[in-house]
């Protein structure tokens, strides 16, 4: 299964992802801040990212996270802004391959982005 870091500054939505990727045995490394997305990115080495595109209400902060993440990494984004009215503004790479998800994701969204996690993980041996 998958390594994936969550980037969430909200606890109870950082901790409800960790929960639902944990018990599809997926492995699940925390941040909230941008620092911490730095560090996990180096430490972890994950193979996938769900990043809120809003931290600590700095929408910038999200495309700083972005900027980290390394080409041909998948990620998900996830926010609570209209979709409609941000992703245009921010399609110039890196936001360009990645998955846009409103908050709160619905369960068949949840679901979607299971798939990708796993599609983006690597193949398990014999």
């Amino acid at each position: 299964m998958a390594r994936v870091l969550v980037v969430e500054d909200n606890r109870l939505l950082r901790e409800g992802y960790k929960r639902f990727l944990e018990q599809h045995g997926h492995t699940v490394f925390l941040a909230w801040t941008v620092d911490g997305a730095r560090l996990q990115l180096d430490k972890a080495d994950p193979e996938y990212v769900i990043l809120d595109l809003e931290l600590a209400g700095d929408i910038m902060a999200g495309r700083e996270v972005a900027e980290l993440i390394p080409d041909g990494m998948p990620f998900a984004v996830i926010t609570g802004h209209d979709i409609d009215h941000v992703r245009p503004r921010l399609t110039r790479n890196p936001f360009a391959s990645a998955i846009w998800l409103v908050k709160p994701p619905t369960d068949v969204e949840y679901l979607d982005l299971l798939a990708a996690i796993e599609a983006a993980s690597p193949e398990e041996g014999p």
